[in-house]
């Protein structure tokens, strides 16, 4: 090509005239006239480059195409989930607000109870992208697996069951062994229980915490500072449970695992209600009452006060002396069965 130089933009030559001008170079040029015309010339220059620009369009347009579809269903998929504008009145702005945080409720009731719900396609498109029921029967099958495969019996030989039932023998009754034998041999076994069922409740707890996470986000897309609110409420009720539970079962294990003296002070006092209680209200006061002659003093409940040789009313025994001659007393019966109905019978004697 021939441009079109300063000096003739100085002397305000125009283009069409330039252009002539280059016609003419070309076609008196002793070595560039030999040359085909389309290979010479602005216009040649021209059509060339439209045609590269045409081909590399037409290359690129499909690819160009694809990433603007994929970029708008994007924007669209996130309008739709911002659903429309928040509305101006209060009590609509109410209404919405209640709706998600019922959204939310529902959706994560349902989804431990693995009852169905409708509002999951409005959130998942895929429902298997959010179980919780599923998972905590899961955890919950897993739990004490190794100790239900097997036998306790099968790590106690008969000469540690035979040692064991010497050792708690003492003067018990022929025939009869002692509980405390049984106790014995099962609370090491027990004890083990205390780490899974620990380490069941934090993976429950986890996959709860998971799961309000997931739905929250899903929920309450359209309000990150709600859904963070939301979920901060969430995780204290869920630690605040999560560590209630954890004392519970742990009172479990203890009360599984631990040995009960009934005939302690200590527990006669504090769970004495379970003992018939005969004049609770000596101790508050009494009063007589005149009849035929003879005066008898009654409690406040109507009961008949027993008098001591002083002509005081004599207070009423503890938990533990009524529990004691409770004792006593079955004690007694037993024994004049066993002396007058197994005379014969003799004591086992370990070699």
């Amino acid at each position: 090509v021939r441009n079109r130089s300063q000096a003739d933009i100085r002397e305000g030559k125009s283009v069409r005239e330039c252009l002539e001008e280059e016609k003419t170079f070309f076609a008196t040029h002793p070595t560039y006239r030999l040359l085909p015309p389309h290979l010479v010339g602005v216009h040649s220059l021209v059509d060339k480059l439209t045609k590269v620009l045409f081909r590399h369009i037409k290359n690129f347009l499909p690819e160009i195409k694809r990433e603007i579809s994929s970029k708008t269903r994007v924007v669209l998929d996130r309008l739709q989930e911002l659903g429309e504008g928040v509305p101006m009145e209060p009590s609509e702005r109410a209404q919405l607000l209640w709706t998600a945080i019922t959204d939310y409720v529902e959706i994560f009731k349902n989804t431990i109870r693995g009852k169905y719900d409708k509002r999951l396609q409005m959130y998942f498109e895929h429902q298997k992208d959010i179980t919780g029921g599923s998972q905590i029967r899961t955890i919950f099958n897993e739990l004490l697996e190794e100790f239900n495969d097997r036998k306790v019996t099968e790590d106690i030989s008969d000469y540690e069951i035979d040692v064991a039932i010497r050792l708690h023998e003492g003067d018990s009754l022929p025939g009869f062994p002692s509980p405390d034998t049984f106790e014995y041999l099962i609370l090491p076994y027990l004890k083990r229980i205390q780490a899974p069922v620990i380490e069941c409740l934090d993976r429950v707890s986890q996959t709860l915490e998971l799961l309000s996470q997931k739905i929250a986000n899903r929920v309450f897309g359209r309000f990150p500072a709600l859904a963070e609110k939301v979920l901060e409420l969430s995780q204290e009720i869920l630690i605040r449970e999560r560590d209630h539970t954890k004392v519970i079962l742990q009172q479990i294990v203890d009360a599984e695992t631990g040995y009960l003296f009934t005939n302690d002070a200590k527990y006669l006092s504090e769970h004495g209600s379970m003992i018939s209680q005969e004049s609770p209200d000596v101790a508050q006061g009494a009063f007589p009452q005149q009849g035929q002659g003879q005066v008898q003093l009654y409690g406040a409940d109507g009961r008949p006060v027993q008098l001591g040789p002083d002509g005081k009313p004599v207070p009423p025994p503890t938990h533990a002396e009524r529990a004691q001659q409770m004792l006593s007393s079955m004690q007694q019966s037993v024994t004049t069965i066993w002396s007058q109905n197994s005379r014969e019978k003799k004591k086992t004697v370990y070699s």
